[in-house]
């Protein structure tokens, strides 16, 4: 077996192939061992891949066969040809440039029993791409750096029968957070593919995830338990869930409860002053509540106690620990002895004055505690009571009588009469001292004397104020047979505002043989009133004067020629419509009034017309304008008077020549049952009227001229128009003249008519004849 290169392929793909630095697999080569002495051929291969031969291993063939000429084939399948790395078979041809295909078998080509050369065209595989990317992460914050430490496939696969395996032994990342947020992460080295087929594949690097989720953190308010009545404490909350040194300050949030102040359960909300803010935080805010429990209060018997055989005295009982206005009443609660009846004799009894819930009073707020009181029968003491009449040379005094402590003294003694004194009673001193009588209780607890008190025998003398005295009662008391005394030492009782004293209702007595009673007696005042009437004159109906309590409900008006009356006035310039009942003193009124400029004006009319004709009249004619108080022109209907006829603004009327009186009017005088001569005030309407005349002048008839007048068909003047005068009634004739290049066209070549006093115009028209 021979083996051969040829020379002159290997210069020239050496030469081509320089600086290229892929190395290929090499081929092992493929011999043939030839039958004895047959004649050989030799057939050279080559590698071609993207139309270029390559150098493998030093050589640039791939291998060289040696055949016998019978050899049917080259290339039979005995060894493959394979190609460079990641290249695949494609053709084989019989010229480098891959333009004489010879087989598109692999491992067949035809026997040419020639020597020959082959070159085996490859093509590149297309790499298939693997995406990796480090591993998405997700954690809740914990103020720790984060970062990834695995990867993941994302896009592609190995094909399960190639050798290829991830080499991860010094892959690294980048990429890192510790706040709330996402942050891209890379795997910027050391992940790279391994095995014999690794070259099938690429790698391609997406960037990852890592997300850093917000911390759940809780802000709880403390809850607060306080008794009803008590102020509110200082709120506080507590926090969970934040990292050490991140919790938010006691400032950084407010608290405020539902108001209330009653027992019960009220929420206590809380609120940030936005002062602290941490976005690595989802802060819940949890309310607390404040409990307000009912207060404790007591409502106790008083202890009480009575003498042996007295009746119970009424029970009392104390309040403690209530608010200010919220106790209950006595009418609420009520003490009592149960035992009474039972328990009489002398002793002390705890717990018998029992307190009891009468009133339904119920209050949620307090905790309320019935507290039973003692209850003490004393024994009943006697005692001697003497009785002194108290003045000098007094008779035997009455004796004495026995009495018991805590009863009444009983039925006392009366005195007989003493001269000129009434017996007043009996007092616990002899001047003074506390008044004793059949009822009082005996409270002195020893023997003690009781003395008569005496009255002179005198008489009450009273004044009282009456209906309106503004003065208190006054009361006298004198002996039978004194002066009257005089009121308040002579002085004139004073009484109300607008009231004047007018004596007393009973004569006075000189001396005082018996009680008296004198009332004041009153009559209102009366003021004057005073006008100031600025030049005008006033009502008869109003008074000069008034009474006090009954005033003046109202005022007439006052009058004054060419003006209005603007009504009555203080001195304040306030006015004034009544005075009411209740003023007093003297006033006065002053009139005010303003200039009437109500008033129609309407123009005289000079009309001139023919003798033995009339002139068409209108009232428009005279432009009559009716104004207003103040001066300003009214837009109202007017009526006309001729002669004692009415004419509205749309009215003809035929006036011969003369001056005639026409009097104007804003009142409709035929609804009027007055002659219209006389225009008279009409109730609730203002009338106003104007006089004014109209003037027609008759005059004799004056001629006036006749023209005749030369035009052609267009209006143009052809000759000096002619102009005839003559007296009222004259006949006139005139006759149309040749004129010369024109021919007449007018229907009548003659004028004939008579002078009046309008003026009169005749017209012959002309055509131009055709030369």
């Amino acid at each position: 077996m021979t083996i051969k290169h040829t020379s002159k392929f290997r210069q020239k793909v050496l030469s081509f192939l320089l600086g290229l630095s892929l190395l290929f697999n090499v081929l092992a080569p493929v011999t043939t061992v030839l039958a004895d002495t047959l004649p050989t051929y030799t057939i050279d291969y080559y590698a071609v891949r993207d139309g270029f031969p390559y150098q493998h291993g030093g050589e640039l063939s791939l291998y060289t066969e040696t055949h016998p000429l019978d050899y049917a084939c080259v290339n039979d399948g005995s060894t493959a040809v394979t190609g460079p790395v990641g290249y695949v078979f494609s053709y084989w041809s019989s010229d480098e440039a891959g333009l004489n295909v010879v087989s598109w078998d692999q491992n067949y080509i035809p026997d040419t029993h020639e020597n020959a050369s082959y070159y085996a065209h490859f093509t590149q595989m297309a790499q298939r791409t693997i995406k990796v990317k480090p591993v998405s992460l997700w954690k809740e914050y914990d103020g720790i750096l984060f970062q990834p430490n695995s990867y993941e496939v994302v896009e592609g696969s190995f094909d399960p029968w190639d050798d290829v395996w991830f080499d991860d032994m010094g892959i690294y990342y980048d990429g890192l957070g510790a706040n709330v947020g996402t942050y891209q992460t890379y795997i910027l080295g050391g992940l790279e593919l391994a095995g014999g087929d690794a070259w099938k594949y690429r790698l391609e690097f997406l960037p990852g995830e890592l997300t850093i989720t917000k911390r759940l953190a809780t802000i709880t308010v403390d809850d607060k338990t306080q008794i009803y009545g008590d102020p509110d404490q200082m709120f506080s909350f507590s926090s969970d869930g934040f990292l050490g040194g991140e919790a938010p300050a006691p400032t950084d949030y407010r608290m405020s409860r539902i108001p209330g102040r009653n027992v019960d359960t009220y929420d206590i909300n809380i609120f940030s002053n936005g002062t602290y803010t941490n976005d690595n935080y989802d802060i819940q805010l949890v309310p607390g509540t404040l409990q307000i429990t009912p207060r404790p209060v007591q409502i106790i018997a008083n202890d009480a106690s009575k003498v042996y055989g007295d009746t119970d005295p009424s029970f009392t009982l104390e309040t403690r620990n209530f608010l200010n206005g919220e106790a209950p009443t006595p009418a609420d609660y009520r003490v009592t002895r149960p035992s009474a009846g039972t328990e009489e004799a002398v002793g002390i009894y705890g717990g018998s004055l029992v307190v009891t819930n009468i009133g339904g009073f119920s209050n949620r707020n307090y905790d309320i505690s019935l507290i039973s009181g003692t209850f003490e029968i004393m024994p009943r003491p006697e005692y001697r009571v003497d009785f002194d009449l108290n003045y000098a040379g007094a008779p035997a005094n009455p004796g004495s009588q026995p009495v018991n402590i805590n009863a009444p003294y009983g039925a006392l003694p009366v005195p007989d009469h003493r001269f000129g004194y009434t017996f007043a009673g009996w007092t616990t001193e002899r001047w003074g001292g506390a008044e004793v009588t059949t009822y009082t209780i005996v409270t002195n607890t020893g023997n003690h004397t009781l003395y008569a008190q005496w009255i002179l025998d005198t008489y009450r003398i009273t004044y009282r104020p009456g209906t309106h005295g503004t003065f208190g009662q006054e009361e006298y008391h004198v002996i039978y047979g004194s002066l009257t005394p005089e009121f308040n030492n002579g002085q004139t009782p004073t009484g109300q505002f607008g009231y004047t004293f007018a004596g007393w209702d009973n004569p006075i007595s000189n001396f005082v043989t018996q009680n008296a009673d004198y009332t004041a007696q009153w009559v209102p005042a009366t003021y004057q009133i005073q006008y100031d009437l600025d030049g005008g004159t006033n009502s008869t109906n109003n008074p000069s004067t008034y009474t006090f309590g009954v005033g003046v409900p109202d005022f007439e008006p006052a009058t004054k020629d060419g003006h209005i009356f603007l009504g009555w006035f203080d001195g304040n310039d306030q006015e004034v419509t009544a005075i009411a009942n209740t003023e007093t003193g003297d006033q006065k009124l002053y009139a005010h009034f303003k200039l009437d400029q109500t008033r129609i004006e309407a123009e005289p009319i000079v009309r001139t017309i023919l003798k033995n004709t009339t002139y068409t009249w209108q009232h428009t004619h005279h432009t009559a304008v009716l104004y207003d108080e103040d001066g300003i022109a009214v837009d109202a209907e007017l009526w006309a008077i001729i002669d004692g006829k009415v004419y509205d603004a749309d009215d003809l009327a035929e006036l011969p020549e003369g001056v005639h009186q026409v009097t104007f009017t804003n009142v409709n005088p035929t609804l009027r049952f007055a002659p219209y001569s006389r225009l008279l005030a009409r109730a609730g309407v203002r009338e106003v009227t104007a006089e004014t005349t109209a003037t027609i002048i008759a005059e004799e008839a004056k001629p006036a001229p006749i023209t005749i007048r030369y035009v052609d068909q267009g209006g143009k003047e052809l000759k000096t128009s002619l102009v005839l005068t003559g007296k009222i009634g004259d006949t006139v004739a005139s006759s149309a003249p040749m004129i010369a290049g024109y021919e007449l066209i007018s229907l009548s070549r003659q004028v004939n008519t008579v002078v009046t006093d309008k003026a009169q115009t005749f017209t012959f028209v002309y055509k131009a004849t055709v030369q």
